[in-house]
Order: C-alpha cells, then structure tokens, then sequence
C-alpha cells in the first residue's frame, strides 16, 4: 500500500468524522424539538485492493489495547 492510499484512506476517515460530528450537533440541536428524527451516519468502505476490513481491524486494535491496558493496571 502506497503513501497515496494511505493518505486517501485517512482523508476518507477524517470526511467520516466530520459528517458523524454534524449529524451529532444537529441531534443535540434538536434534542426538544417534538418532530425531529434523530440522524445517523453510514460509514462508507474504502477500497484498499484486499479483504482486510479496515475498520473491524481499528475496532480490534482499539480493543486490544484496552484490555492490555486494563490487565496491566490489575
């Protein structure tokens, strides 16, 4: 994987977050309002030219590093 793919990949997470952060605002925004309905978003896959699941393996790095974490601190 090229430095390109890995700069697109980060862009496409960062577009990610921006819109989950919007959607978050405009919930919040709207928490009293009687009508509204909550908005949600759809991740979106990245092409990475394999089988790898990009953000099932960022789900189980994160994991993992918690429970180090917490077995350590035990």
């Amino acid at each position: 994987m090229g430095l390109s793919s890995v700069a697109a990949i980060a862009l496409q997470g960062l577009r990610e977050q921006a819109k989950n952060l919007e959607a978050t605002a405009g919930n919040i925004a709207h928490a009293d309002s009687g009508e509204y309905t909550p908005q949600g978003v759809e991740p979106s896959a990245v092409s990475t030219g394999s089988d790898v699941d990009l953000a099932t393996e960022m789900l189980n790095l994160t994991e993992g590093e918690l429970s180090y974490r917490a077995n350590a601190a035990a």
